[in-house]
């Protein structure tokens, strides 16, 4: 993705901004512009831009309120000075200066510039009723003192000095209903939190609006000490809808920091990006000292091939999925937050991004160990290089790789390994002049040093991005011939959409897998028929690029992204998604009727179990001590997810070490029957029982692995009603502790 036009990319004209200014406590802003590709590049501003902004509002209480930036330098909080009884230079007196620093998501969503522009200020109350007038300029960032008055202004300062009125509801509100929070935790330990709060104002709560139970003083305060991973948010479920006057319970775990000490957590409602509300849940926590418990082992994965049309991993097919572009979520601008220029970010950064990575359930993410000019260059401090001695300044010197950045970008990548994250290293960033000036030679020592740096990881490597828009084909094949002859792992290549579209190009002969970037705008049929067309079954295709019309921090870009991704993994013909990858199953799911909140603990089973007939071990008194959070069917395998994943005891069995079995509830003529289909290994959740989807599917195999009768022969219809649930130990008489998840029901798709 680049600032060029591309012949794949629809040219947009220039936008422009309409300011609505007015009296009211706050004005609207109203933006007429055209759809822009994510992957394109405005046009920057002239270098000596002057300031932006507007004075919108004196209110009856003497609060001014505006905003105010420069387009040079959109991160700085710009100085606004205050001038009554005149402008600057014809009179006016400075009453105040002050500095645009305050939220203002409407002003990023109309100017396309990230950061905090508003301002407020309150005027004494002797100037109240007044009636004098009010000037406003904002000073340039480039130090030169320049000033630029505001739009709106001058302002009279009229009201009163009578108390303003009381300010109305907010349609954020919420109540603590209970908190169960433990008084004291060990080093290392781990322990249930439950927070039921009720929705107690006028808006209903909804993942995708960003409501969340959020950490008070995000990272800097005692409850993200106790959050295992440093997080800082517990989500809604996915498709839960808590309306006025409903209960949610946030059930999740906190871990015992390294020290020991007195802790006292708090957990607030927040309005991501929008506000914190209602009222908080605190404790005070004491953190025990005592021998903590060993490191978990780091999670290793087993080296990937390609075989036919699929990927392998440890003997499995593996359908990678990431999400490069909005990984994220809403909120946050793709140029800050893409995965692409990882090794380049500092930590918080990192830790964001591997958060969602986790939270979203992606098994792999796209890397570059070299970028010069993608994703806005060095502006934003996306530079990638593994040489020089200056991070932040793009330096390609093959064969002299900096020695204390390798050891860190190695380190890097195992994290996120041990995550259970395969890294995909992209080897060519695109808009990259020295890349793309690079000779033979130097590009093919830049590859030996990857190699020499990265070979022992379990990785993919792409030659480069969108590599038919500055080499030859010719050029390509000498690149891909260098590195398959030093890598045993599998090397691709991706391509732009003329070139995707293009099932016979020269471009992709001779590689192991294809990356395409498919059309933009389509309709999920127009995706549906491009995956069958295009990915011919010669090798593994990624869908890797869609949906980059909008900008990252429009808050459907997302879910938009995953709809689109649901309907290409639905055809069977990908091996993978990189841009919006779905969770759930992507049959199309009616929206959900909003549901009362599931009891604390242990969730809630949605079939009678006193009614179930057991084909294996009746496991209906053991106790339910984990919540399952997502079931995903595809024709390839069933994913489901519990929050006790991984900590159930482990038994050998004939050399396996296992700690579990997923249960399926069938209803046939009118009787629920119950029986597992499956061994799952410490921490696993996914079993893989297509072989060759969508020829042989899951539904093909399911009376296959269930091995008794009347499931034997059990071959699940598209919407039929199925449960799921998850146990320790309970086939063939096999036994280490009774624990299992609740129930849930699904419709198969």
């Amino acid at each position: 993705m680049n600032t060029r036009t591309k012949k794949h990319r629809t040219r947009s004209s220039g936008g422009r901004i309409i300011l609505a200014l007015g009296v009211a406590s706050l004005v609207s802003l109203v933006v007429i512009a055209d759809a822009h590709a994510i992957g394109r590049r405005r046009t920057p501003p002239p270098a000596s831009a002057a300031p932006i902004g507007a004075l919108e509002a004196i209110d009856a209480a003497g609060t001014v309120s505006g905003w105010a930036l420069d387009p040079d330098d959109p991160g700085r909080a710009l100085e606004v000075r205050l001038f009554v009884d005149g402008p600057a230079g014809g009179g006016g007196r400075v009453l105040a200066s002050v500095r645009a620093n305050r939220s203002r998501p409407d002003v990023n969503r109309a100017t396309g510039h990230p950061g905090d522009h508003g301002f407020s200020f309150t005027v004494p109350g002797s100037l109240l009723g007044s009636n004098r007038e009010l000037f406003a300029y904002a000073v340039d960032a480039d130090g030169s003192g320049r000033v630029a008055l505001l739009a709106g202004s001058p302002k009279a300062i009229a009201g009163s000095t009578a108390p303003p009125p009381p300010p109305p509801p907010s349609p954020d509100a919420a109540e603590i209903v209970s908190a169960t929070i433990p008084a004291s935790i060990g080093v290392g330990q781990r322990a249930p939190v439950s927070v039921v709060v009720r929705n107690t104002g006028q808006a209903t709560w909804t993942r995708s609006d960003g409501f969340k139970l959020g950490a008070i003083d995000d990272s800097r305060g005692d409850a993200a000490r106790l959050m295992p991973g440093g997080g800082v948010r517990v989500y809604l479920p996915r498709g839960a809808r808590v309306a006025p006057g409903q209960t949610h319970t946030f059930a999740f775990e906190i871990e015992g920091p390294a020290r020991s000490g007195t802790l006292r957590p708090a957990w607030r409602m927040v309005h991501e990006a929008v506000r914190w509300f209602g009222q908080r849940a605190e404790a005070t926590v004491t953190v025990t000292a005592g021998a903590p418990p060993p490191p978990p082992s780091p999670r290793t994965l087993a080296p990937i091939t390609t075989r036919g049309d699929r990927f392998h991993s440890g003997g499995q097919a593996t359908f990678l999925t990431t999400d490069f572009l909005t990984a994220v979520r809403p909120g946050d601008d793709i140029i800050r937050f893409n995965t692409h220029c990882y090794l380049g970010m500092d930590a918080s950064r990192r830790r964001r991004i591997r958060e969602a990575m986790v939270r979203e359930g992606y098994n792999s993410i796209y890397i570059y160990t070299l970028n010069q000019g993608d994703y806005r260059g060095a502006s934003a401090g996306n530079v990638v290089t593994p040489y020089g001695s200056d991070a932040s300044r793009f330096s390609m010197t093959p064969g002299s790789p900096n020695r204390a950045r390798i050891t860190e970008w190695q380190a890097a990548l195992q994290e996120l390994i041990d995550l259970g994250i395969r890294p995909v290293i992209w080897l060519a960033a695109d808009d990259s002049p020295e890349i793309r000036r690079a000779s033979l030679g130097d590009f093919n020592r830049y590859v030996d040093d990857m190699v020499q740096a990265f070979e022992s990881l379990p990785i993919l490597w792409v030659i480069g991005l969108e590599v038919d828009e500055y080499w030859s084909e010719g050029a390509v094949a000498r690149r891909r011939a260098h590195l398959q002859s030093r890598t045993r792992h599998p090397v691709g290549v991706h391509l732009t959409t003329g070139e995707s579209r293009n099932v016979n190009t020269p471009y992709k002969r001779g590689f192991d897998f294809v990356c395409l970037q498919l059309e933009n705008g389509m309709d999920l049929s127009g995706y549906r028929a491009d995956s069958r067309r295009l990915m011919t079954g010669d090798r593994p295709y990624i869908a890797a690029e869609f949906n980059v019309r909008d900008r990252g921090n429009d808050p459907t870009i997302t879910d938009h992204s995953q709809a689109i991704g649901g309907a290409i993994r639905s055809t069977g013909r990908a091996a993978g998604l990189g841009n919006g990858a779905p969770r759930a199953s992507s049959a199309p799911t009616p929206t959900p009727a909003p549901s009362p909140a599931p009891p604390p603990a242990g969730g809630v089973d949605q079939i009678d179990l006193s009614t179930v007939t057991w084909l294996h071990t009746d496991v209906s008194g053991w106790p339910r001590t984990s919540t399952i959070t997502n079931v995903d069917i595809t024709d390839a395998r069933i994913c489901i997810d519990h929050t006790e994943r991984g900590q159930w005891p482990v038994r050998n069995i004939n050399g396996t070490d296992l700690a579990g079995n997923p249960w399926v509830f069938v209803k046939r003529n009118g009787q629920w029957y119950a029986a597992t289909y499956e061994w799952l290994r410490p921490g696993q959740h996914c079993k893989a029982l297509g072989s060759n989807p969508p020829r042989v599917t899951v539904a093909d195999q399911m009376g296959n692995h269930i091995k008794r009768a009347p499931l034997d022969s059990w071959r699940p219809r598209s919407g039929e009603l199925v449960g799921f649930m998850v146990s320790t130990l309970a086939r063939d008489g096999n036994r280490t502790v009774p624990k299992r998840s609740n129930v849930v029901t699904v419709r198969w798709p």
